[in-house]
């Protein structure tokens, strides 16, 4: 998916500051009813307005924003990439198609970060246990007691409503199979965060997101793991948390990998398939690439000069060379 969040279907504690739904221009009421089937907003006394996919936003409006009324991911999308999500901008009152009229802070999504196995403690959020919990699709695991138990990697999405049925926060929960280092990022300082076993750095500029932020590197196998070698290629497969985070500015990621000719891949969720990152450049052990989105990532170099095809060979990538 494209934008400034992704829809990963498959911590770090933050302060929660007190937050108040937001009326958008036109007299529209933000409030979310229990069950999440409809929104409750009102417009010069209408009816309520469908929410068919149950994200916080009505049909008619991802309608105008070019969104799927049955998708309840798109929601996380940022299609303007300024750092605040559609559901964020929606609750706002501001213009999810133009940067310049934003948001000036997000009280609204928060993310937490985990590895399989985990018990992930929600009460944070829920101090006065007030709140209720709604999975976004079905198959994801209930909040029970302010807990959820990471079966599987991916990404869990929730909606958190108040007793008033109003639509308060957005939590997604990035779940890794092996979590090997995590981090807090907050918003105007510069963050670099190292992953010793596989030699990975990640760096992150001040201005990337608008809200705190946990930040994890993991990898998708169980158990602790750096490079693998298949034939003459070395390959290093990780995961950059949370799933589907896009940055306002790019992050710089080095992984430590001998070889030439680097490849780096990162997967897109929506077609099911590794995507070639443009602009991998190498040297003194390092592959060295930006990204804007975190995810699945791998990382290839060949350990030897292969011979030359003779032929249109498919399968090969071309990228840059270490010297």
């Amino acid at each position: 998916m494209n934008g400034n969040e992704s829809g990963y279907s498959q911590e770090v504690s933050i302060a929660i500051p007190e937050h108040t739904p937001v009326e958008e221009p036109g007299d529209v009421d933000k409030s979310t009813g229990d069950q999440g089937g409809t929104i409750d907003d009102t417009d010069s006394g209408l009816e309520p307005l469908a929410d068919s996919d149950s994200d916080g936003i009505p049909d008619n409006v991802e309608l105008m924003w070019g969104l799927n009324p049955d998708d309840p991911f798109d929601s996380s999308l940022d299609d303007d990439a300024d750092g605040a999500v559609n559901l964020v901008e929606y609750m706002a009152g501001t213009d999810p198609l133009d940067p310049a009229n934003c948001p000036g802070s997000d009280d609204i999504f928060k993310d937490v970060i985990g590895q399989v196995g985990d018990v992930i403690d929600l009460s944070w959020l829920n101090a006065n246990g007030d709140l209720t919990f709604h999975p976004l699709m079905a198959t994801m695991p209930d909040v029970l007691d302010n807990t959820v138990t990471a079966t599987e990697p991916g990404a869990y999405l929730y909606n958190v409503y108040d007793t008033n049925g109003y639509l308060v926060y957005r939590v997604r929960i990035s779940i890794t199979a092996n979590l090997s280092a995590m981090g807090a990022y907050e918003p105007g300082a510069p963050m670099n965060l190292d992953e010793l076993l596989m030699g990975i750095t990640i760096q992150i500029s001040g201005r990337a997101i608008l809200r705190d932020v946990p930040v994890g590197i993991g990898t998708s196998f169980t158990g602790a793991a750096s490079a693998v070698s298949y034939g003459d290629v070395e390959s290093v497969e990780f995961d950059l948390l949370p799933y589907g985070l896009v940055l306002a500015e790019p992050a710089t990621v080095s992984v430590e990998i001998d070889g030439e000719n680097p490849v780096v891949e990162r997967y897109d969720e929506e077609s099911g398939a590794w995507e070639t990152i443009a602009g991998a450049s190498c040297a003194d052990g390092l592959v060295n690439f930006s990204t804007i989105e975190f995810g699945k990532f791998k990382v290839s170099a060949e350990q030897e000069t292969a011979p030359a095809a003779s032929g249109g060979g498919g399968g090969c990538f071309i990228s840059s060379v270490c010297p």
